[in-house]
């Protein structure tokens, strides 16, 4: 169990932190599980952000993009929605 120092936090930071079960002025397991949590999800993003930057991933979806052609031109029609139009005087 890991206590904070007193006068660290607020007494309100203290009381979420030892949330549910641990005493105020420790962390709980849960909140720890959170934040253990929270570094292993950073830090395979960054690994699978460094493997495709490094592999060119990006670079061959561009090429991909770049060899379809250009776009179809539609003629566009007036669309009309079922109402009458007013006249202004």
């Amino acid at each position: 169990m890991y206590w904070i120092p007193k006068g660290w936090v607020p007494y309100y930071a203290e009381w979420l932190l030892s949330f549910p079960r641990a005493p105020v002025g420790s962390i709980s397991i849960q909140v720890w599980s959170v934040a253990c949590m929270a570094v292993i999800v950073l830090v395979s993003d960054a690994i699978v952000a460094a493997v495709a930057l490094a592999s060119g991933v990006g670079a061959a979806q561009d090429k991909e993009k770049s060899k379809k052609g250009e776009p179809m031109k539609v003629h566009a029609e007036k669309a009309t929605t079922g109402r009458k139009e007013k006249k202004e005087l």
